[in-house]
C-alpha cells in the first residue's frame, strides 16, 4: 500500500504534461505541414481526379448499356439456335448462323461482364483520391497559422510552470517518502504481527471448540456408564472411550480435558490483551502516519512568524538566540517574513527597525505601530493559501481569518538548545545567548 497521496497527484501532474507536449508536437506537425503544402499542385490534382472521375461514371453507363445490348442480342440468338418443332429448320442456313453468332458474341459477353466490376472499381479509387485531395484542401482553407502559433505560444508559456510545478511536487514526494520510511515500517510491524497474534488466536479458539467437544462427548459417556443395564455394556462404553481418547475412564478424560481447556482459556485471554494491545499500536502507529501524511502533503511556499512569539522559551526572553538561527534555515527554502510587536524596541534597549533587519538578511522584517497589536498584521499577510504562520499563538478570537480557518497555523518548540518546528521537519539548534 503506498501511503503517500502525492504519489497519485505527481503522476496526474506527470500526465497533464505528457498531453500538453503531445498538443505541441501536434500543432508543430500541423504547421510545418500547412507550410509544405503545395497549393498548386493539389488543385491540379483535384482537377485531374473529377475529370478521371467523370470520364469513368461516363464509361460505367456504356459499358452497362453495351452489356445489356449484347445479352438481348446473345438471348435472340440462342432463340433462333434451338431446334424447334421443325425439322427443316434443324439444319436451315438461319439457325447455322445463329449458331456462329452465338459462338462469336460469348467471348464478347463474357469480357463485358467483366468490365463493369472492373470500371467500378477503378471509380472508387479515383473518388477516394478525389475526396483526399478535397479534404486536405479543405484542411488547408481552413487552417489557422495564428490560432495554431498563439496556442503553441501559451502552451510554451504553461510548460515550463507546469513543468516547475511537477518538479516541486516530485522534490516533496520524495521528502514525504523519507518521512514516512520510518513510520510504515513501523505500521507494517505491527500489522504483521496483528496477522500472527490472529492465527495463533484462531489457532487457541479452535482448541477451545475441539476440547469442548471432548468434554461433551466424554460427559456422555459417563451417562451412559451410570445408566448401563450390565457389566457388559459398561465394557462396551470403556472400549469405546479407549478407543476416542485412549483413555477408558470418561472422568479421567473428563478431568483432563477441562485442564487443557482451562490453559486454553488463558491462554486466549491472552491472544486477546495482545491483540488489543497490537490494535491500540496500530491505531497510533497509523495516526502517526497520517500527521507525517498532512505536514508533508502541506504546500508551504511562504512562512510568516510571530517574532516576538519567538523570542520566548517558556516565560524567559531569550533575545534572538533561536529566532536568528531558526530564519537562517528557513530562508533556504521558503520566503520568510518576520513579524514583531511594537515592544520589541524596548525589550531590546531601543533597537531601531534599520538594525533589525540587518540582523535578518534575506528575511522581510515588519514592526507594527505602536499600540497595535501584531496578530492581525501576521493574519492579514498570511491570506494567501501558500502562506503559513508560524506562532504558539492559535489565535482563537480571529477564525473567520483564512490562515485560522484553514489551519495554516503551525506550532513551535524551544527546549534543551533547538528550535522545532515540527510540521517542517526542522531541527536548528542555538546557543542560550545571542
Amino acid at each position: 500500500m503506498n501511503h503517500n497521496p502525492l504519489a497519485k497527484d505527481l503522476k496526474a501532474k506527470a500526465a497533464q504534461l505528457q498531453e500538453l507536449d503531445k498538443r505541441r508536437t501536434e500543432l508543430a506537425s500541423a504547421l510545418e505541414w500547412y507550410r509544405d503544402f503545395d497549393l498548386p499542385t493539389v488543385l491540379k490534382a483535384v482537377e485531374t481526379h473529377e475529370a478521371t472521375c467523370a470520364a469513368l461514371t461516363t464509361e460505367e453507363a456504356e459499358v452497362t448499356r453495351e452489356l445489356a445490348m449484347a445479352r438481348e442480342m446473345a438471348a435472340e440468338l440462342r432463340r433462333k439456335a434451338q431446334l424447334g418443332r421443325k425439322p427443316a429448320h434443324w439444319f436451315s442456313p438461319e439457325r447455322r448462323a445463329a449458331k456462329e453468332q452465338a459462338a462469336k458474341l460469348l467471348p464478347i459477353l463474357a469480357d463485358l461482364e467483366q468490365r463493369p466490376a472492373k470500371v467500378a472499381k477503378q471509380l472508387t479509387r479515383a473518388r477516394r483520391s478525389r475526396n483526399a485531395a478535397t479534404r486536405n484542401l479543405t484542411k488547408f482553407n481552413d487552417f489557422s497559422v495564428e490560432a495554431s502559433e498563439a496556442e503553441i505560444s501559451d502552451l510554451d508559456a504553461e510548460m515550463p510552470l507546469l513543468q516547475l510545478e511537477h518538479d516541486r511536487l516530485a522534490e516533496q514526494k520524495k521528502a514525504l517518502d523519507r518521512q514516512l520510511k520510518k513510520p510504515v515500517e513501523v505500521l507494517s510491524g505491527l500489522q504483521q504481527e496483528e496477522r500472527r497474534v490472529d492465527r495463533e488466536r484462531s489457532a487457541v479458539l479452535d482448541l477451545v471448540d475441539r476440547v469442548e467437544r471432548d468434554i461433551d462427548r466424554a460427559s456422555r459417556f459417563d451417562r451412559q456408564l451410570s445408566s448401563a443395564a450390565n457389566g457388559y455394556e459398561r465394557h462396551k462404553i470403556h472400549e469405546e472411550c479407549e478407543e476416542r481418547f485412549g483413555d477408558g475412564s470418561p472422568r479421567a478424560v473428563i478431568s483432563d480435558q477441562r485442564r487443557k481447556l482451562t490453559q486454553a482459556k488463558r491462554d486466549l485471554n491472552s491472544k486477546n490483551r495482545q491483540q488489543e494491545a497490537i490494535r491500540r499500536n496500530i491505531a497510533k502507529a497509523e495516526a502517526r502516519v497520517a500527521r507525517v501524511v498532512e505536514r508533508g502533503t502541506r504546500d508551504v511556499r511562504a512562512l510568516v512568524l510571530d517574532g516576538s512569539n519567538l523570542c520566548y522559551q517558556g516565560g524567559t526572553f531569550i533575545r534572538f538566540a533561536a529566532l536568528r538561527p531558526l530564519c537562517d534555515h528557513l530562508v533556504g527554502a521558503y520566503n520568510v517574513t518576520l513579524v514583531f510587536d511594537a515592544s520589541i524596541r524596548q525589550k531590546l534597549g531601543g533597537v531601531t527597525d534599520r538594525a533589525l533587519r540587518d540582523t535578518f538578511p534575506n528575511v522581510t522584517v515588519h514592526v507594527v505601530a505602536t499600540k497595535t497589536k501584531a496578530d492581525e498584521t501576521i493574519l492579514a499577510v498570511a491570506e494567501d493559501p501558500y502562506v503559513f504562520v508560524i506562532s504558539n499563538d492559535r489565535f482563537s478570537e480571529y477564525g473567520e481569518k483564512p490562515v485560522v480557518r484553514d489551519g495554516r497555523l503551525i506550532r513551535h518548540e524551544i527546549i534543551n538548545g533547538r528550535v522545532l518546528v515540527a510540521d517542517l521537519d526542522v531541527s536548528v539548534p542555538f546557543f542560550e545567548r545571542s
